[in-house]
């Protein structure tokens, strides 16, 4: 049986953790963000590996997989398939 052990870090400390890892280690073009499995997962791991879908090489924008966020309740749902190449530089800059 697994036992998590007590976070002893600061709120801050762990804000601070957050906003490096996603601005520094984060690669929008072979992770997925997995908070259901709390880490950072390889993109073949998912059916969303490559950049784009069938869909939206088709045109349709809501279909892109550029920031993999799988979402821990319908792991087949990319809660940032709807970011695009310019909100992901916003992301990234905010979080540096």
């Amino acid at each position: 049986l697994f036992r998590a052990r007590a976070n002893e870090s600061s709120l801050g400390a762990l804000l601070a953790g957050f906003f490096t890892r996603y601005a520094t280690e984060f690669d929008v073009d072979k992770h997925v963000v997995s908070v259901r499995e709390a880490r950072l997962m390889p993109r073949e791991e998912k059916v969303w590996g490559s950049s784009l879908t069938s869909a939206a090489r088709k045109g349709r924008k809501a279909d892109r997989h550029l920031f993999c966020i799988e979402d821990p309740f319908e792991v087949s749902h990319d809660l940032g398939r709807v970011m695009d190449s310019t909100s992901i530089v916003w992301v990234q800059d905010e979080l540096a």
